[in-house]
């Protein structure tokens, strides 16, 4: 269900998911902690008080396994119920790339959101910077191609095109009139 939750706060800055709460994403502008530039980023949160209503993600579920909205509402359902159950058995759960949900003693359900590259495109290349480090690049440039080198003059063919020819341009002289005849 993670990536069906990614694919819904891309389109819209919250989402709730049946029985489980509302994730919202929030923008968190950049900021110096110590003496480390932190990058702006969009992180999300689980509210699991505000009741929503769960259909629009049932509907999203629905369109992309192309099934229909009790099948998707049921699978949604039974992924609720293993987290939970894997929440009373290991008190965390982590899905990589999205986050990890955490259960208190007291039975409190919480969740601490990972770095999701698809909800911060808008950020691609900013990277936290530490004095002293040079940051790393996340995405490193395609290689490029290597530039064949071309065979040496002498071992190439030539060839040989006709070069044009102009025909000359004649000017003619200019005609010079007889000088009128003097009257006598």
């Amino acid at each position: 269900m993670v990536p069906f939750i990614i694919k819904a706060l891309q389109k819209s800055e919250s989402v709730c998911v049946n029985d489980l709460g509302t994730f919202a994403v929030h923008y968190v502008p950049a900021r110096i902690e110590g003496k480390e530039i932190k990058a702006p980023h969009n992180e999300v949160t689980l509210d699991t008080n505000i009741e929503h209503d769960e259909i629009a993600f049932t509907n999203l579920v629905s369109r992309e396994k192309k099934c229909q909205i009790t099948q998707a509402n049921n699978e949604i359902i039974a992924w609720v119920d293993e987290l939970k159950t894997a929440l009373q058995n290991n008190k965390s759960v982590t899905f990589e790339g999205f986050g990890t949900f955490s259960l208190s003693d007291k039975g409190k359900l919480s969740f601490n959101c990972d770095y999701i590259p698809e909800l911060n495109e808008e950020f691609e290349g900013m990277v936290d910077i530490t004095p002293g480090v040079i940051p790393t690049v996340i995405d490193e440039e395609p290689e490029a191609e290597p530039i064949e080198e071309s065979a040496p003059v002498e071992d190439q063919k030539l060839i040989e095109e006709p070069i044009p020819v102009i025909a000359p341009v004649v000017v003619p002289e200019p005609i010079e009139e007889p000088a009128p005849a003097e009257e006598p």
